[in-house]
């Protein structure tokens, strides 16, 4: 069985020379594809004259140039939206490849449950596995809990059982057939309720990255999250001022009704921030 780990990235720092070191020594992990570049909203939002990486990442990936795990594509013109960039990274799969497993750049599984899920996969035959993630908030030891409708509670799709010219078919939600015409999803899947794994997903940790993403949604989305949901809950929000700022706002920028908690994990990367 061979796994496909794939990623669509613009901007990654500062998590993508984490990433890719990650993913390349797993051991459970065969394969590292990766679709670079922006959308063309990205590039709207951030007055962009051409599509690659502006911050380093180009360099990081370029690294990796002939090893043995890593495929990579370099935008050339804008990706039209994230489906078409997803596929960008389906183009480079191996015809052997069995599953795509789905990271986005800030997002890591402890090794022991990336093997843990390999064994899963082999076992069950799963057509797709979702996850339920702790979503860090402003740093390494709070997260985002709760939220009405698709909020931090919510698993999130990344396993999908992969045949020789599958293709995505939508981005929101994440779409791929199987070779009878039934989405993955409803075939033999594994529900975040059931699955033992956990996602550690750093979505809202550093100022860039937040940033750019609620540029992105605010043109995409159709809604002002800078307005409504940076400046006044992302910025504003510290330890010392989070009940006055949650009892106000929520910390999900779509889903009413999220707040944050503190933790002690252990991470699966050496993450500093």
């Amino acid at each position: 069985m061979k796994i496909a780990v794939c990623l669509i990235v613009f901007n990654g720092k500062p998590y993508i020379d984490y990433w890719l070191k990650h993913y390349t020594e797993c051991p459970d992990i065969d394969y590292v594809c990766i679709s670079e570049g922006a959308t063309r909203n990205m590039m709207q939002v951030l007055s962009l004259t051409r599509p690659r990486s502006n911050d380093g990442t180009v360099d990081v990936i370029q690294q990796y140039n002939g090893h043995p795990k890593v495929r990579f594509v370099n935008a050339v013109v804008p990706w039209p939206e994230k489906m078409e960039q997803q596929n960008g990274y389906v183009d480079l799969l191996p015809p052997d490849t069995d599953y795509i497993w789905i990271a986005d750049s800030d997002e890591f599984y402890h090794y022991s449950d990336i093997h843990l899920m390999r064994g899963l996969l082999e076992q069950h035959g799963y057509t797709f596995v979702e996850f339920i993630a702790h979503h860090f908030w402003k740093g390494l030891n709070t997260v985002g809990i709760g939220g009405r409708g698709w909020a931090y509670d919510q698993p999130m799709d990344r396993i999908f059982k992969y045949y020789p010219g599958a293709r995505f078919l939508f981005h929101r939600p994440i779409k791929m057939l199987m070779p009878d015409g039934r989405p993955c999803k409803e075939v033999k899947p594994l529900k975040g309720a059931d699955n033992p794994v956990r996602m550690y997903h750093y979505s809202y940790v550093t100022q860039k990255n937040v940033y750019e993403k609620m540029m992105y949604y605010t043109l995409t989305m159709g809604r002002n999250y800078m307005t409504d949901w940076y400046y006044p809950v992302w910025e504003r929000w510290t330890h010392d001022n989070r009940a006055e700022i949650e009892s106000r706002y929520s910390i999900h920028p779509s889903c009413p009704g999220a707040t944050t908690k503190d933790v002690d994990l252990i991470h699966p990367v050496n993450i500093e921030i």
